[in-house]
């Protein structure tokens, strides 16, 4: 495995430290021209996200949503804006419902629900609810 030098830190006390980071990727790309103002191409495949859960619902303190059959884990997002910005509320969830007593402090929210798929990434978002915490 190739190593290369990333960056020398300096902590907070002024010592320097050595950081030699793995190579974990190399990325590949044709040059034409003869090597003065040549172009180069990188084509990246794009990653079709799939659909998430289709519904997403509240009783009282327990948000439930609907499953998909590729979905291992989900992601609970909440934002105080219905457009956001949403942040992380808890992920690695397993069941398809989760109790959000004592996560938030009493306010009004919006909530979405996204899953995680092994090869595809994180899914769409379910579609976006508002809660009240009290």
């Amino acid at each position: 495995m190739r190593q290369y030098d990333s960056f020398n830190p300096i902590t907070r006390r002024g010592l320097r430290i050595h950081y030699i980071s793995p190579f974990i990727c190399q990325l590949g790309a044709e040059a034409s021209g003869s090597g003065f103002g040549g172009s180069a191409n990188l084509d990246i495949a794009p990653v079709n996200r799939l659909p998430g859960p289709a519904s997403l619902s509240i009783e009282g303190s327990v948000l439930a949503w609907s499953s998909q059959p590729y979905i291992f884990a989900y992601v609970i997002y909440y934002a105080s804006a219905e457009n956001g910005p949403f942040s992380i509320l808890t992920s690695n969830v397993l069941a398809t419902q989760f109790n959000i007593a004592g996560d938030l402090p009493p306010g009004n929210y919006f909530v979405k629900v996204t899953g995680i798929e092994p090869t595809a990434g994180e899914t769409l978002p379910s579609p976006t609810i508002a809660i009240t915490v009290a």
